[in-house]
């Protein structure tokens, strides 16, 4: 029988917040093609935005001088603001659950996939996942790529 392992519930001394790396998630909405100064542009409008915060873990390599990272994702709201109206109406559920179920998306890994909820939220987590590393590594490919072009500029010019 599986049970729980709530191994961070006193924190994890290791674990490294980068608010700073965090990218958008976008969820949902409409796509439409438009043409901007001559050039074919797609749009995205109408989408859910999450906040996919980044938690690096180093992970030293046995025998070597090499420590890699691990990185992981938090879901959080973009939008921190309470949902005051509808609390102050009595509906406290909803002045709170647009934040759970964002928060849901990382808080438990492969939920049970027998129901239609659980079916979603599934595919959420994997586009989620997917979507916040590649963006991750893009980020850090183009930086790359324009310091490696910057040091190729200063080269042929010395």
């Amino acid at each position: 029988m599986e049970t729980p392992d709530d191994w961070l519930r006193h924190g994890y001394p290791w674990e490294i917040r980068r608010v700073d790396k965090s990218v958008i998630v976008k969820f949902g909405g409409y796509v439409y093609f438009t043409t901007e100064n001559g050039r074919f542009v797609a749009k995205h409008e109408g989408y859910e935005e999450v906040l996919a915060v980044p938690y690096d873990v180093p992970i030293i390599g046995y025998g070597t001088d090499t420590v890699n990272t691990l990185r992981l994702w938090s879901a959080e709201v973009k939008n921190k603001d309470f949902d005051f109206q509808s609390f102050n109406t009595g509906d406290y559920t909803k002045a709170v659950e647009y934040k759970y179920s964002v928060e849901s998306i990382s808080q438990v890994l492969y939920p049970d996939d027998t129901t239609q909820k659980g079916k979603l939220l599934r595919l959420k987590q994997e586009y989620f996942f997917v979507s916040a590393g590649v963006q991750s590594i893009m980020r850090t490919f183009k930086r790359w790529d324009t310091q490696f072009m910057i040091s190729i500029n200063m080269w042929q010019y010395t």
